[in-house]
């Protein structure tokens, strides 16, 4: 199976192991967006969560170069304060995930040329918060949280 989901908690986090392609993340992303509708059902907070998520998962199938064995897993808790994601793979060190936590070992512009124009890296920065690169044994970590939009954020 591509795609396991599992909610523990009173469905506060839900777990996922995604083979590492494309239509994997595509089933993964539905799933996760199901999930949240059910237990948080502002768009605008699920929109965003999708955005980071689809671009983390998809940045590591087509960088990462994982094997048909090696599972991306990834855990998303809604929080009071927003929601918190983490994801985890098997891949070599990505550098651009790495300098998503503000490392200052690159220039902006240098970033942006790590990985095909890096916009994902600016995508990623712009929606969520918290960014921690963790350095693993093998592959690598990355959390962060998307904020839960307040009723006086949102623009009518």
């Amino acid at each position: 199976m591509a795609c396991v989901a599992q909610s523990f908690n009173e469905s506060i986090n839900f777990n996922l192991s995604i083979s590492p392609d494309p239509l994997s993340v595509r089933d993964a992303l539905e799933q996760l967006d199901h999930w949240l509708a059910g237990f948080r059902g502002d768009q605008a907070d699920r929109s965003s969560t999708q955005v980071v998520m689809a671009e983390v998962l998809n940045n590591i199938v087509e960088h990462g170069s994982l094997g048909p064995d090696q599972n991306i897993r990834s855990s998303i808790s809604v929080m009071p304060n927003g929601i918190e994601c983490s994801v985890i793979d098997e891949a070599p060190v990505y550098r651009a995930l790495a300098n998503l936590s503000g490392e200052p070992s690159l220039t902006r512009e240098a970033s942006i040329q790590l990985a095909e124009g890096g916009y994902g890296v600016f995508l990623i920065q712009s929606l969520a918060v918290d960014i921690r690169y963790i350095e693993v044994e093998r592959g690598n970590h990355l959390e962060f949280r998307i904020p839960l939009t307040t009723f006086s954020e949102q623009i009518y």
